[in-house]
């Protein structure tokens, strides 16, 4: 019995050492993130491929409890921003000056759409309920 479990463990530490030089030598592996501090972090692959810049993605805030869900957004030039009303009341979308964000009200489940082309900070609330506010900031 005591040699069967020693025959296993060598078994298996031999499997996991060539199948370690084999990912080593071809260089075909990809460190994978596991601890919560690194999972903002992109996997670092030993064999990079090129790579285009990546389209901005949409963004979306959320319009419930008389609130903008985030109440602060970051993106960058060419990121589309959504909100969407998934309160009981209706909203609207007001820029705070300059007029870029103006949109219809909202009724529940309605959304408004912008892309943001330019840098900068652009303060917005609600017309209808004015101490809901929000702020995007446009960056490069």
């Amino acid at each position: 019995m005591k040699n069967t479990i020693i025959g296993i463990g060598i078994v298996i530490v031999l499997i996991l050492g060539f199948g370690g030089y084999y990912m080593i030598s071809n260089n075909n592996f990809t460190i994978v993130p596991t601890n919560s501090s690194d999972i903002n972090n992109s996997p670092i692959s030993t064999n990079p491929t090129p790579t285009t810049t990546p389209t901005p993605a949409n963004v979306t805030v959320d319009i419930k409890n008389f609130a903008f869900n985030p109440p602060i957004l970051n993106i960058k030039v060419g990121t589309k921003v959504v909100w969407t009303n998934n309160g009981s009341a209706p909203h609207n979308i007001t820029s705070n000056s300059g007029g870029i964000l103006s949109s219809a009200t909202l009724s529940t489940g309605q959304f408004f759409s912008f892309t943001f082309t330019k840098t900068g900070s652009f303060s917005y609330h609600c017309a209808i309920h004015p101490m809901m506010k929000g702020i995007v900031v446009v960056i490069n």
